[in-house]
């Protein structure tokens, strides 16, 4: 999710990156769609083929908001395809993109609606010691 602040030393970006299972990849495509109803209303997804597609849909600005996915998609005689999907608020119409949109369709497809808040995500420091 690319943010556009209104002074360029505070522009960020966050980047959700999940190792998932076979059984989970699978369903990546359904979760992001399902997710974006809920929190884009309004908002289909655009699929594009490469990552260097997204500043064509951004009108020439590097001030446009925008999120971009890659997610798992049908398996072929290659391998697993990647599908790429993305939404820019080019037109000032649609609808803002939550600050956690990226964290929340990560948390949907795992299952784990309890740490879309960043500050619930804390272990037990035993736990934080297993997991170490």
């Amino acid at each position: 999710r690319w943010i556009p602040m209104s002074v360029s030393a505070a522009n960020h970006m966050q980047i959700q990156i999940l190792l998932i299972d076979q059984v989970t990849a699978g369903k990546a495509r359904e979760v992001l769609q399902e997710t974006t109803k809920r929190y884009l209303p309004k908002v289909s997804l655009k699929r594009i083929k490469t990552h260097a597609e997204v500043f064509e849909h951004m009108n020439d600005s590097a001030e446009t908001p925008y999120v971009y996915f890659e997610v798992p998609g049908d398996n072929s005689a290659k391998g697993r395809q990647t599908e790429r999907y993305m939404y820019a608020g080019v037109d000032g119409e649609g609808p803002r993109i939550p600050i956690n949109f990226g964290r929340q369709v990560a948390c949907d497809l795992l299952g784990l609606d309890r740490k879309v808040d960043w500050r619930a995500c804390t272990e037990e420091r035993d736990a934080e010691k297993d997991l170490a």
